[in-house]
């Protein structure tokens, strides 16, 4: 359901390319990666799932901190969720989000 109504939104915007989508048996966060995007649109409020993107939907706000293999410098991801208000029934509402989101990184 949600693929089809994220398509329908998305369909007329020229700046949008979705590239994959994924299947009850897999976890999107690694699709997402292997399909190059820069975006994964998913459902939230699931309270089961064994995805690692369901266990940054579901979890409290997390960090990562990850050493180099060398030991010599580290890098840190901060995943923090962040309410964005639209209005789904309209289109360019919708296109219009998720470019501000795209924008701040």
């Amino acid at each position: 359901m949600l693929r089809a109504i994220v398509d329908d939104l998305l369909a007329r915007e020229s700046d949008f390319v979705v590239v994959g989508s994924s299947q009850a048996d897999e976890d999107p966060l690694l699709g997402a990666r292997e399909s190059q995007a820069d975006m994964l649109i998913t459902e939230d409020g699931s309270d089961t799932g064994t995805t690692c993107l369901h266990a940054i939907l579901c979890g409290p706000p997390i960090s990562i901190f990850a050493i180099a293999a060398d030991g010599l410098d580290a890098s840190a991801i901060s995943l923090v969720r962040k309410e964005i208000t639209f209005d789904p029934a309209k289109q360019a509402t919708f296109a219009d989000a998720i470019r501000r989101v795209a924008g701040e990184h």
